[in-house]
């Protein structure tokens, strides 16, 4: 049995270290609060296009127009210590200077459509995939950047866990192209984001961000523009040609030169022409029959390059086109002149005289 000589002496002492125990508890459970549970690494993520882009004059709206580009996924953006947060992750919105263009486009990395941004250069827009990164737990596949943003969390049980967001992009053609240069445009900016229980919704304790910029990019719109929309070409002198030229089936007149002429600017490939039959659109061979207009019948009309018929085809830029001919090299800004020549050519047994008139129309591609 324990012996106490002064027991008011002993009360008041145990009294006094329990209070010293009590403040001391309190003291560490208040630094422990203080404590920020997870490091936001805030930095500027800059992913770089190359210097210079140049459209093409028939690329379509929807056409991705750069190589995708993707940030580093080595570089921890977040680190959370455990046991103070149960989960944590990030979560990323789109730079306030986008719009929603109403475009998607297809990542070949995703199979899913995702939606293009508008910049601030008229018709170029920009496609983003986010992806995110974790030491304990599986990568995200990627999100497409939507208007509600896009996060991932991970409650891996470890006891420092750390994330980080890779972002992808391209460039899309989203409307008529004016050239001019994108300079340091915000793409998406993220912030950590945890929650100290199961029971408890995330949210994020650092205003300190993770910003995405897009690199400095000089946009080159290419276009053409006919000089002479529309011309004629007269194939007879003013006195007619006597019917004793065509003597037969394929017989010929004399060829007679014109040319077509383009203003190009941004142009740095090749430039190709379609000519296409207007009275009969589905023809692709060599021999223009004459219009309605004609008096004359018997004859037809040929257009040559470099001596040859050309075959003619639909109205249509697109590379590769039916009888499409491919003319030459096109750099900088500068006037093309494509020189051609026409005749006419006996497509029956005989020649009944008249007028002979024909129609085509021709349609550029730049390739």
């Amino acid at each position: 049995m324990p012996i106490i000589k002064n027991p008011s002496e002993y009360l008041a002492r145990f009294a006094i270290w329990l209070v010293l125990i009590a403040a001391s508890m309190t003291g560490d459970a208040v630094a422990a609060s203080a404590q920020y549970p997870c490091t936001v690494y805030a930095r500027t993520v800059t992913l770089k296009m190359p210097d210079s882009v140049r459209i093409p004059a028939d690329a379509i709206v929807g056409t991705v127009l750069t190589p995708w580009v993707t940030s580093s996924n080595t570089v921890v953006h977040v680190l959370c210590e455990k046991p103070f947060v149960e989960a944590s992750g990030m979560a990323a919105e789109v730079g306030a200077g986008l719009q929603n263009s109403g475009l998607t486009v297809i990542p070949p990395s995703t199979g899913q459509p995702v939606i293009v941004w508008n910049t601030g250069i008229p018709g170029i827009g920009v496609a983003m995939v986010g992806y995110f990164h974790f030491n304990n737990c599986p990568s995200t596949r990627g999100m497409g950047m939507s208007p509600a943003g896009i996060s991932a969390t991970c409650d891996g049980a470890v006891t420092r866990q750390h994330t980080l967001m890779a972002l992808r992009v391209a460039l899309v053609k989203t409307g008529s192209i004016q050239s001019g240069v994108i300079t340091e445009q915000l793409l998406a900016s993220a912030r950590e984001i945890s929650r100290p229980s199961s029971a408890a919704p995330f949210v994020t304790n650092s205003p300190l961000r993770i910003t995405y910029v897009l690199g400095s990019t000089n946009i080159v719109g290419s276009t053409c523009a006919v000089t002479i929309p529309s011309q004629s070409v007269k194939l007879s002198p003013g006195t007619g040609l006597p019917l004793a030229n065509f003597t037969g089936r394929d017989t010929t007149s004399a060829q007679v030169p014109f040319s077509l002429r383009l203003n190009c600017s941004g142009i740095g490939n090749r430039v190709g022409v379609t000519f296409t039959d207007v009275r009969n659109r589905g023809n692709t061979g060599n021999r223009l029959p004459l219009d309605d207009s004609s008096t004359a019948s018997g004859l037809g009309v040929q257009i040559l390059n470099g001596g040859r018929p050309v075959g003619f085809g639909p109205d249509d830029a697109r590379p590769g086109n039916t009888n499409q001919i491919v003319l030459q090299e096109v750099s900088g800004n500068s006037n093309v002149d494509l020189p051609f020549t026409a005749r006419y050519i006996q497509t029956a047994d005989k020649v009944m005289p008249g007028t002979a008139n024909a129609i085509a129309s021709f349609t550029f591609s730049y390739q």
